[in-house]
């Protein structure tokens, strides 16, 4: 059955980015132009490169390993940013499985994609796979997931004085499926008090959704949640928070009024809730909120103006900090006085193989709230991001932010834009390229992106004992990747070759090919392939490498720590479907290293005893690093769950979970 191919923008975009790009969609042959119109024959002529797709072939099974016919499998590519800015990158690719339970779909060379099969079983029951990531040929194999609900029903709610909070035009919400792409299910009016429902027909790992409530000024509220089976109808209640009158006065460090500034606090003082604004100074730069609900405990508030530097007030209770220093008086009856530095927006530039100024390109900035409030004072405070879109110039902007050691750059190539940069390449490099801050040309620039100077440096990727390592992943970390869960989910993998590749970037007038591996040492890349091996690629290695012009670096990766697990009863009975995960963990130290090790082994720590009672847990054993692992029996089986200390590898490891 052929594959439907869907590709658009997202209704909710932190901050707009208007893309232009066209999309040749493989299949029956229909061209989908966004925002501009193209000659279908402008896409293939040698500077526009047409879009390159690759199929992928899979099954999918049931638990008895019999095909499941006619089940929906859905692939979809949505890079996001952050917690709250999507790039405006959307493609979707669906189709069934036929009789004996294989699909095939026809995705974009370097884009990672998420993918899910859902169906009803015999009984009418929803039933879905995991979500997985893949690029390129792979293969993939689908299984039914006991742990994760798929057919469920969502109600959203908004309560409170929109009036009073400020909604601009429509109030609306979105309901997505988490992961390293965000699957939209539905967009829908929120008019009143009763609730609005949402289908859901499937969800991301653990039963992850997000629920996405804005208006026309933006997003006031993400909700996080972990759907369980037992329940097919949940509830999500947004409540627009209503204080007391707060004042601000803000004004330049001469004591001129400052008007026109956006007084902006999130729905919460701790973690990565979307930032929005609340009032703007008058012409006396003054200005009143009435959306912090507890003013004398913890809030978060953030000025904005063009022009200047944004400034950060922060309290816990009776502490806190404004404008950078360390504050204890928060009368209520006093406005809070803001005092803001001039600054230039901060610039950067994007260059296409000739030099030239490359416009269309989404660039997302993030960094940690927590190092603009006060550097080493609070932690918790979640990450704030922004969009922006180079212009006819190549150019982007920021305005407003200083240069916190948080900052994090990364550009999203629109498919489009990658096809033509890897044209002469047979491995297409991932479409999300992380800018190095410490590149920076001048104080104004922020960091330039040169594909003039870049290499597509293919790397051959060995299994422990030399086999290809097909779907083998390059993550490349820095001190301030948001996650580095997501950073191995949105990485490239390997081909059927065990070839990857990736955009590198060389100082000027110097090779990119011996040059490519002096960067910021802030900087770190690891290969990995789940459940194999893994490596971590250093720069003195792989430059000597390098120096072979026109040929791939090989890497051999390192088999991981296993240790063989049996789970019995306490009658010395297998149990077969125990999940296990990690439970807690200490270690010591800090860096690349320790971080890469701890999401590594998130991954190969949580596995699931088969039908003998027996699993297989792999881990990156670092020392100083311990983890307990917790053990749950499935909760029809009415036993207990335990937490035990990873023991050293060795022999095999038995659990015995009592009822």
């Amino acid at each position: 059955m052929p594959a439907h191919d869907i590709m658009r923008l997202p209704p909710f975009i932190a901050i707009a980015a208007r893309i232009a790009f066209a999309i040749w969609i493989a299949g029956p042959g229909v061209l989908v132009a966004q925002d501009v119109e193209k000659d279908v024959a402008e896409q293939n002529t040698a500077e526009h490169a047409p879009l390159q797709r690759e199929r992928l072939r899979g099954s999918l099974r049931d638990e008895a390993g019999n095909a499941i016919e006619g089940a929906n499998i859905e692939a979809w590519y949505a890079p996001v940013a952050s917690e709250a800015v999507l790039f405006g990158i959307e493609d979707i690719v669906t189709t069934k499985t036929d009789a004996r339970g294989r699909f095939e779909l026809s995705l974009l060379r370097g884009a990672v994609y998420s993918i899910v099969g859902y169906w009803k079983d015999a009984e009418g029951i929803a039933r879905q796979s995991m979500v997985t990531t893949s690029t390129g040929d792979r293969l993939v194999t689908l299984e039914p997931a006991e742990e994760v609900t798929s057919g469920a029903q969502v109600d959203v709610v908004v309560t409170g004085d929109r009036e009073a909070y400020g909604i601009l035009g429509k109030l609306r919400a979105t309901v997505y499926c988490d992961g390293a792409n965000w699957r939209r299910f539905a967009t829908k009016p929120i008019d009143g008090d009763e609730p609005v429902r949402f289908e859901v027909p499937f969800t991301g790992d653990r039963g992850r959704i997000k629920i996405v409530v804005e208006d026309d000024r933006g997003p006031i509220h993400i909700n996080t949640m972990f759907l369980r089976k037992q329940t097919k109808v949940w509830k999500s209640t947004v409540d627009l928070p209503k204080g007391p009158t707060v004042d601000v006065h803000v004004t330049d460090k001469d004591g001129k009024a400052i008007s026109g500034a956006q007084i902006q606090c999130p729905q919460s003082a701790w973690g990565s809730s979307p930032w929005r604004t609340h009032a703007v100074t008058d012409d006396e730069g003054r200005a009143s909120i009435t959306t912090i609900e507890q003013f004398d405990q913890q809030w978060t508030m953030r000025v904005r103006a063009p022009g200047y530097i944004e400034a950060y007030a922060f309290r816990s209770s009776g502490q806190g900090h404004l404008c950078g220093k360390p504050c204890t008086e928060w009368a209520a009856d006093k406005p809070i006085e803001f005092t803001l530095e001039s600054g230039e927006p901060l610039v950067g530039t994007v260059l296409d193989e000739n030099g030239k100024g490359l416009p269309g390109i989404p660039v997302a900035m993030s960094y940690d709230v927590s190092l603009m409030v006060q550097p080493n004072s609070y932690r918790g405070l979640g990450s704030t991001a922004m969009l922006a879109t180079t212009d006819e110039e190549g150019k982007y902007r920021f305005g407003g932010v200083g240069k916190p050691d948080s900052l994090r750059l990364v550009a999203a190539l629109p498919p489009a834009i990658l096809a033509r940069l890897s044209k002469n390449s047979d491995v297409v490099p991932a479409s999300w390229v992380e800018l190095d801050p410490s590149r920076a040309g001048s104080k104004s620039e922020v960091a330039t992106l040169d594909f003039s100077k870049a290499a597509i440096r293919v790397f051959s990727i060995r299994k422990p004992g030399g086999t290809p390592a097909r779907g083998a992943a390059i993550v490349s970390l820095t001190d301030h990747s948001d996650s580095v869960k997501e950073a191995i989910e949105r990485a490239p993998r390997a081909d059927k070759r065990g070839r990857v590749a990736l955009f590198v970037f060389a100082e000027p007038k110097s090779n990119p090919l011996i040059n490519l591996f002096k960067r910021s040492s802030a900087r770190s890349e690891f290969a990995i392939l789940e459940g194999e091996g893994w490596k971590e690629l250093r720069a003195s290695d792989l430059a000597q490498e390098a120096g072979k012009e026109g040929e791939p670096i090989l890497l051999e990766l390192e088999p991981f720590t296993e240790r063989n697990v049996l789970v019995v009863d306490g009658d010395g009975k297998p149990i077969a479907g125990v999940t296990s995960n990690i439970g807690g963990s200490s270690w010591s130290g800090s860096g690349a290293m320790i971080d890469f090790a701890r999401a590594a082994n998130a991954i190969g720590l949580a596995q699931k005893s088969d039908d003998q009672g027996r699993m297989r847990l792999w881990s990156i054993d670092v020392p100083n690093m311990q983890h307990r692992i917790r053990f749950h029996a499935q909760a029809k089986t009415n036993r207990n769950q335990v937490v035990l200390q990873l023991p050293s590898p060795g022999e095999e490891w038995t659990v015995t979970i009592a009822k």
